[in-house]
C-alpha cells in the first residue's frame, strides 16, 4: 500500500508509505503523454491505478502503479455566450 502527493508546483507525483518514506516519484512539465501542466488532482483506485487531472492540458491520465503512462482522456469544454 501507498499514499499519494500531488506537488502543482513541481509537477512531481510522490508515492510514500504510511510512514511517510518515499518510495517513489514521477512526472515533468510538457504536453505529451506522462507529462502534466497544472495538475489539479489525483486519485487512486482500488486497483492501484493512479488517476491525475492534468487541467492545463485539459485531460485526466492514467498511470499503472509502475508509475507507467497507460491512457489519456481529453476534456473538451464548450463555450458559452
Amino acid at each position: 500500500n501507498f499514499r499519494k502527493v500531488l506537488e502543482d508546483r513541481s509537477l512531481i507525483v510522490k508515492k510514500i508509505d504510511s510512514n511517510g518514506n518515499l518510495l517513489s516519484e514521477f512526472g515533468y512539465s510538457g504536453i505529451n503523454n506522462g507529462q502534466l501542466s497544472w495538475p489539479s488532482g489525483i486519485d487512486i483506485d482500488s486497483n492501484n491505478f493512479i488517476y491525475i487531472a492534468d487541467s492545463g492540458n485539459s485531460r485526466v491520465q492514467k498511470f499503472s502503479s509502475n508509475n507507467d503512462f497507460l491512457r489519456k482522456k481529453d476534456l473538451h469544454f464548450k463555450k458559452t455566450p
